[in-house]
């Protein structure tokens, strides 16, 4: 398959969000809806709607699937296509360029899926947001009693990439004085099989947060939750392309969305990771911004489903990535949960 141009990417990423940062919240205060009446009618609704953003075509490659997401906005701050990175890492400026004050968001391709919501939250809350990403690295510095894997399913060279990465990263923040640390990490690994394990993961965490604030106590800590994704979340320990799956099945979209058993803490169980999020944000002695009533059902008991479509627009650009479109309409809803937790 031909690979699409560097510069035909740049184009129609320009063009993409001259269209997309315009866009309204899907939580509309004029008809009254919250995000749960919202996510609620989208269950119910089985079939791709007539207008679809971005649309199921533009996330068929890799190439076009990169351009709708949020990680395709900081590119050019990414080692894995800028190698002089990996010593002297760049961040891209962003939000309240003219401020003082500095906000961080650090970490893999899951982390950069926020780009959108934590730039717009940055503006209204007048923070510079200085944006350090590295697709395929772990969010989290591997301390040296750590005894969990930082980045699934990575090569040795790669490894070696991040952990240099990662000891210069560790300088380059520091020189920032930030006052907010922000980031994320995919939650494809099972979860750990309990508070032992979800304890380990916190220790990471709080090991990466003194690192980069060189242990300042004035420095918040922020981290977004795991996002629901496909397969892991329904207790096989595989994923699926999800919009690959919807643009099989159009007439039948719900089987392609994750979903989970409310209460059912298996190895695979998104519940699972909810859990460890707690664990591990109490133990880093960070701020837990929750993200999964953002996408899935809220309900008592039985199975909550997380829709691939919510409204007119695609949620997810593969199996856990979430699109530049979505991300933007639950922008001022991360507003809010940063404003509450003191940011």
């Amino acid at each position: 398959m031909r690979r699409t141009s560097l510069s035909v990417l740049v184009i129609t990423v320009l063009l993409y969000l001259t269209s997309t940062f315009c866009m309204p919240p899907v939580v509309s205060a004029a008809d009254g809806q919250t995000i749960s009446d919202v996510i609620n009618t989208a269950v119910a609704v089985h079939r791709v709607p007539r207008v679809l953003t971005p649309t199921l075509a533009s996330v068929a490659s890799a190439d076009t699937a990169w351009t709708v997401q949020g990680a395709s906005l900081v590119a050019r701050c990414n080692p894995a296509g800028n190698p002089g990175q990996l010593t002297k890492p760049i961040p891209c400026l962003m939000g309240d360029t003219n401020s003082s004050k500095v906000m961080v968001l650090f970490g893999d391709s899951n982390a950069a899926s926020w780009t959108p919501a934590i730039n717009y939250a940055a503006k209204k809350l007048h923070f510079r947001l200085d944006v350090f990403i590295f697709l395929g690295c772990s969010s989290q510095i591997q301390s040296p009693q750590s005894v969990t894997t930082t980045t699934l399913g990575a090569s040795a060279s790669v490894l070696k990439q991040c952990n240099v990465y990662h000891r210069h990263l560790a300088k380059a923040v520091q020189s920032l004085h930030p006052t907010v640390l922000v980031s994320a990490r995919v939650g494809m690994d099972g979860g750990g099989s309990g508070p032992q394990d979800w304890n380990a993961y916190g220790r990471d965490w709080n090991y990466t947060f003194n690192l980069l604030s060189q242990g300042r106590t004035v420095t918040k800590r922020v981290i977004l939750g795991t996002t629901p994704n496909d397969g892991p979340s329904k207790g096989t320990g595989k994923v699926i392309d999800i919009p690959a799956c919807i643009a099989r099945h159009p007439t039948d979209i719900l089987p392609c969305s994750p979903s989970y058993v409310i209460g059912k803490n298996t190895p695979w169980s998104y519940q699972r990771y909810l859990h460890r999020d707690q664990i591990a944000a109490s133990v880093a002695h960070a701020k837990l911004i929750s993200t999964a009533q953002w996408f899935c059902q809220s309900i008592a008991s039985g199975t909550a489903h997380c829709p691939g479509i919510i409204g007119k627009y695609l949620v997810y650009v593969d199996q856990d990535h979430i699109s530049t479109a979505y991300m933007l309409t639950i922008a001022p809803l991360l507003l809010h949960s940063l404003q509450v937790a003191g940011i």
